[in-house]
């Protein structure tokens, strides 16, 4: 609402959902949504082995001697049910989230306890489940010409 209000006062009119037709990636132009997304799938999963395979490789073993390394887990403190309330209470409207929060807001003190196991029982066996890790991301543009480097 406060965003609102500032634009109505500074006389700022809505902007329309430009859709994107072309991206340019790896030298060529992607049409179509399918191939767009595609290409934004093939750039995010193998830019971190791009990126690993341009360091230089470091030596395998350790410098310091055993005595001063440290083989000790990690500490993490059990999360709480009222933590897990607190952050879905104050999740906001996103206007680039295709999802309502708000059942997810009403269902809060039923689903808190649930999550608050599966977030705990993960950090004690060291393991994500396999659909935690899934993610959507969609890409929006900036401005200027549309291509990768313009888009967030």
């Amino acid at each position: 609402k406060q965003w609102q209000m500032i634009n109505q006062l500074l006389n700022r009119s809505k902007k329309k959902n430009t859709k994107i037709g072309k991206i340019e990636y790896d030298g060529k132009v992607i049409k179509g949504n399918t191939n767009i997304s595609r290409a934004f799938n093939q750039y995010f999963t193998n830019i971190a082995q791009k990126i690993k395979n341009e360091l230089t490789p470091s030596s395998s073993h350790c410098s310091l001697p055993p005595e001063t390394t440290c083989h000790t887990d990690m500490p993490v403190e059990e999360v709480a049910v009222e933590d897990i309330q607190k952050v879905i209470r104050n999740l906001k409207e996103k206007a680039t989230s295709d999802t309502s929060i708000g059942p997810l807001k009403a269902v809060n003190s039923a689903l808190a306890p649930t999550l608050a196991h599966i977030i705990n029982a993960s950090f004690v066996q060291g393991i994500v489940p396999s659909k935690v890790k899934i993610a959507k991301v969609v890409p929006l543009h900036k401005s200027g010409p549309k291509k990768k480097s313009t888009l967030r």
